[in-house]
């Protein structure tokens, strides 16, 4: 099942290292972590996480 895993920076909900640890634990994920943004990161970085979905999604779609 194609996995994108995101996170904010600053993410204190769930930290980067939490989201690390699952991008490590489900094979073939991939991982991207949003500079300047903490939990709600499509809100605090919202061009930023639609280019990655794009992104993600034109790999998994194409």
């Amino acid at each position: 099942v194609p996995t994108m895993i995101m996170v904010g920076a600053e993410d204190k909900p769930r930290t980067p290292l939490e989201s690390q640890l699952m991008h490590d634990t489900v094979k073939g994920s991939s991982y991207f972590v949003i500079p300047k943004a903490g939990h709600i990161s499509n809100l605090e970085q919202p061009e930023l996480v639609t280019e990655k979905l794009e992104q993600f999604l034109a790999t998994v779609y194409d």
